[in-house]
């Protein structure tokens, strides 16, 4: 093999992993692209979920005060009651 044969031999493999390398580098900016839109996507459903989680607890407060209040109301009648009875 001649020199020039050989040193077009050598430029066309560089040229070939250039291209190579072009190529990869673009996949890996359409993957970085894909996952930031996933990232988005994932970081609203934790918002939506911490939004669901809080509505949740206020319910669970809600009832609990409630029940503290029948409960109070159900005390001071059964007080009332046991007066009326004699009990106390």
């Amino acid at each position: 093999m001649n020199e020039k044969k050989t040193t077009e031999l050598k430029l066309q493999a560089s040229e070939g992993s250039y291209n190579s390398s072009v190529q990869k580098n673009m996949e890996s900016i359409g993957d970085l692209g894909e996952a930031n839109v996933n990232l988005d996507v994932l970081e609203q459903q934790i918002t939506d979920i911490d939004n669901y989680i809080k509505e949740l607890q206020q319910k669970v407060n809600d009832k609990k005060a409630a029940l503290a209040y029948e409960g109070s109301l159900l005390q001071n009648i059964s007080y009332r009651l046991g007066r009326q009875a004699g009990f106390r």
